[in-house]
């Protein structure tokens, strides 16, 4: 049995989906499935990922389905003790999994998720952690009228709400919270998540 379920949405990008698969595969020790999401996939580039990674589980979603509803369906079928949630643009340059477990190990028992450092590709930091975010700075920061702070990301430390790029959330607690919130298509499901794991004392 796999400890960790690899869930990725791919909207029809190969060039995105299949960097992002050979990470994995090269920086990962522990026990793993990756389930894709093959969104309005072309059937020859279903054939094509399928052919080069039949290791890798793919789901055919052709209907009109949101971010939200599109990981729910994936982690449906997911057998770990853990998910990690991971953008298919997004590649491994080490063992994060592995260090997101041994992470996850050393937190205490009512910690919901861990998310690594996240770096663009000009090698900056970006938002791995968001401080409370209110709906009101949702709409300010879509007209350029809110900030928010980057982290040092450095270490282990409490973060309010996630980002849904890439982070490990044990399966039953994703479960029991209900997944992400399917009224939400394309963000922010993920801050939807978090801010309930909150309110349930997480």
């Amino acid at each position: 049995m796999p400890v960790v379920s690899v869930i990725i949405v791919c909207m029809n990008r190969p060039d995105n989906l299949r960097p992002c698969l050979l990470s994995i595969k090269k920086n990962t020790t522990a026990a793993y499935e990756v389930i894709v999401v093959a969104y309005r996939f072309s059937a020859d580039n279903l054939a094509a990922m399928r052919a080069e990674f039949p290791e890798v589980q793919f789901i055919v979603n052709d209907a009109l389905s949101g971010f939200a509803e599109n990981n729910n369906l994936a982690v449906r079928q997911a057998r770990g003790e853990f998910l990690f949630i991971l953008n298919d643009d997004t590649e491994l340059p080490g063992p994060t999994i592995d260090r997101l477990l041994d992470d996850f190990s050393k937190l205490p028992p009512d910690a919901a998720t861990v998310s690594p450092r996240l770096l663009n590709a000009d090698g900056s930091l970006q938002l791995c952690g968001r401080p409370d975010y209110p709906a009101r700075n949702y709409v300010r920061q879509q007209w350029h009228r809110y900030r928010e702070p980057i982290d040092n990301g450095s270490g282990l430390f409490r973060s309010w709400n996630i980002s849904g790029a890439a982070f490990l959330v044990r399966t039953q607690t994703f479960r029991e919270l209900g997944g992400f919130d399917e009224r939400y298509y394309f963000t922010p499901e993920d801050i939807a998540f978090s801010t309930l794991a909150r309110r349930r004392g997480l």
